[in-house]
């Protein structure tokens, strides 16, 4: 990892801190929640409704051999009894089975994890453990986890590569990591793995990274192949994710049109994304009797009454009142994107900005329960560009930098004490809560005062 991130032969420096912090960091709140979960009460770690719907496109067709999840609702320890019978009385789908309105992504993607899962476990039984070959059990689980933690390494890797190709090196080793520690991305990239918000970051920089690769070599096949792959995985991922595909798209069509790229590549990508797609369009016809459809039924986008102070600035999970580094992130953005003026510039100008307006006229713009604004997941990568931007802007001004550099500190160490204590219950998950809730619930649980 470290040689990944340039800091081979380097002199000790604030980016070897870094990378160490962040390290200790993810593997810390990684293991703690794992463990934390499979030897806990309940005994899993995957928990709650968005979880288990996500996990039973995996689970139901490789252990049941069918995608009719009552079965899988009736036998999990996943979701408390309540939730279980909220769950058995939906509505049946046209072909009789309970709906899953959630993509099939995050199951793709833990496929060859939950695969090894199974391996172990069998292995296990042959030396005598009593473990169930049920999807469940602490070895499918564990191997879940930890192949999702590796994505989200993976997803760093490649937005640090993707600020190396605009910036110097230590600048993007610092405003990745910098930014991540004080995102939200933290908490859904080492404790809340099982949602889609970690995959959908690894196939986002991943599209981004190998897109970047198309425009500089076009005649390799495999980059083609790739990028196809993780657009298609990226939409698995989450639906709305789609918004990020313009500047690849954009990309791809340029490269046609000045026949900069050989057919057999344009048709390669075409085919690698339709393949990638394709299992959640038969996924549908099996659970809901159509190929395309919506699946969040009773859910919708006021298109023309945006609620944009409220996603941005409210205590209820508002992006920039929980996690400032965002707001700090934009503004480089805009301030490198009025700089440049590339493609590049331009077309992740229009990503911002669709995306917030999609985010904000979302029927549940909070996100429900949440650490943060998770809709906003994908545009961590924009916070990384606008603060490296800064970084490099303040190069030349040592007292202008480091004040940047203690703020992103100061407001990683305040994320980090939001995350324990989220973690813990100590504040709302689904409700506002103002600064003056946090100070008192952090001053109550670090210093003992009430």
């Amino acid at each position: 990892m470290l040689v990944h991130f340039g800091l081979r032969g380097c002199r000790p420096s604030l980016p070897h801190a870094l990378v160490a912090l962040a390290l200790l960091t993810a593997c810390g709140f990684f293991l703690g929640s794992t463990i934390r979960g499979l030897c806990g009460p309940s005994k899993t770690v995957i928990w709650g409704w968005d979880d288990s719907f996500y996990y039973f496109w995996l689970r139901s067709p490789l252990i049941d051999g069918d995608l009719d999840f009552s079965n899988d609702i009736l036998y999990c320890d996943t979701m408390p009894e309540e939730l279980k019978l909220t769950a058995l009385n939906q509505p049946r789908s046209e072909t009789g089975l309970i709906p899953n309105k959630y993509p099939i992504g995050w199951a793709l993607s833990s496929l060859p994890w939950f695969l090894a899962g199974d391996v172990a476990t069998r292995a296990a039984r042959l030396c005598g453990t009593p473990l169930r070959l049920d999807g469940f059990g602490p070895a499918y689980q564990f191997m879940l986890m930890l192949g999702q933690f590796l994505y989200a390494l993976g997803g760093l890797l490649f937005a640090f590569k993707i600020l190396e190709h605009l910036f110097d090196r230590k600048t993007a080793i610092e405003s990745t990591l910098l930014v991540w520690l004080a995102s939200f991305m933290l908490a859904y990239q080492t404790i809340l793995l099982t949602m889609a918000h970690n995959i959908m970051f690894f196939a986002l920089t991943g599209t981004y990274y190998f897109t970047l690769r198309l425009k500089t070599s076009v005649e390799p096949v495999l980059p083609w192949i790739v990028t196809g792959v993780l657009s298609g995985l990226l939409i698995l991922s989450r639906y709305q994710a789609a918004v990020f595909l313009i500047y690849p798209f954009t990309v791809v069509v340029l490269l046609v049109i000045k026949k900069r790229v050989p057919w057999p590549n344009f048709v390669l990508f075409l085919l690698s994304l339709a393949l990638t797609v394709a299992p959640q369009l038969v996924a549908w016809r099996l659970v809901y009797g159509h190929y395309i459809l919506y699946t969040y039924t009773g859910e919708s986008f006021f298109w023309l009454s945006p609620r944009l102070p409220q996603v941005l600035f409210s205590p209820r999970h508002g992006l920039f009142y929980w996690h400032p580094v965002y707001l700090i992130g934009f503004i480089g953005f805009f301030m490198w994107m009025l700089k440049t003026r590339n493609l590049e510039a331009i077309c992740w100008s229009l990503v911002l900005s669709v995306m917030i307006y999609v985010n904000a006229c979302w029927s549940c713009w909070w996100l429900g329960a949440s650490f943060g604004s998770r809709a906003f997941d994908g545009l961590t990568l924009w916070a990384m560009i606008g603060t490296a931007a800064l970084l490099q802007i303040s190069s030349s001004r040592r007292v202008t930098r480091i004040l940047l550099v203690a703020l992103l500190l100061c407001l990683a160490a305040w994320n980090l004490n939001l995350l324990v204590l989220f973690s813990l219950g100590r504040i709302p998950h689904e409700e506002a809560v103002p600064y003056g809730e946090m100070l008192r619930s952090s001053a109550a649980y670090w210093f003992n005062l009430h």
